[in-house]
């Protein structure tokens, strides 16, 4: 007992390792309530992002990924695009659940994107979103999928640049019960017009609704 109380204080005096703890604990119950993996998305929620990501495909415009977090998400639009489709996964490299480094964080993504980015035209933005909102200059994107910042705020944020750019789909992950801004935001923005698969929703311009994959 003695031994376990030293334990506790000594991780009172290191908060850093009391997030990471608590982090770490958050991340096991989404894992086993929604089948996600360390920050990822779930095998259900896969297959819904590959439809989409086929959809996105044949319309003009980049896909954009705001949150690449260490790019596994990032690996799989790449996967699924034409080489030809241009894909821009957003990243500041600020938070992961893991606490490491922000330079280390970012040296891990950079080296699991290697081959995307070499092969598969992908362009990683290193920065914040709202920096890459005020940037872009290029065609009006096909699809954004947002995956950062999880408060409302954020989430805001993020939908009112891809509706005032006139993206024709909107995607995203988490909207549940564990982040009630993110399902605040978007049912805000859409009133109710989303299609949800697992905790990934998306919402898709009135002309293509009927092309796009429907939940059961």
């Amino acid at each position: 007992m003695l031994r376990k109380i030293r334990r506790l204080l000594l991780l009172l005096g290191r908060p850093n390792q009391i997030r990471m703890a608590i982090n770490y604990l958050f991340m096991l119950e989404q894992q086993e309530q929604q089948g996600t993996v360390w920050g990822s998305i779930s095998e259900e929620e896969e297959q819904a992002l590959i439809e989409l990501t086929r959809k996105a495909s044949a319309l003009p415009g980049p896909i954009i990924e705001i949150g690449a977090l260490f790019g596994f998400t990032t690996q799989l639009l790449a996967t699924y695009k034409p080489v030809e489709k241009k894909l821009i996964a957003v990243e500041c490299f600020a938070w992961n659940p893991f606490g490491i480094p922000p330079r280390d964080h970012r040296t891990i993504t950079r080296r699991v994107l290697r081959y995307n980015m070499v092969h598969c035209n992908t362009t990683l933005f290193d920065g914040f979103n709202r920096d890459f909102y005020k940037t872009y200059q290029g065609d009006r994107p096909a699809m954004v999928f947002i995956d950062a910042d999880h408060t409302y705020e954020g989430v805001q944020e993020d939908i009112t640049w891809a509706i005032r750019t006139g993206i024709p789909i909107i995607a995203g992950h988490d909207y549940c019960e564990f982040w009630p801004g993110i399902q605040q935001a978007v049912d805000e923005a859409f009133s109710g017009e989303i299609t949800v698969k697992g905790s990934l929703w998306w919402h898709c311009s009135p002309e293509l609704r009927d092309a796009l994959p429907r939940c059961a």
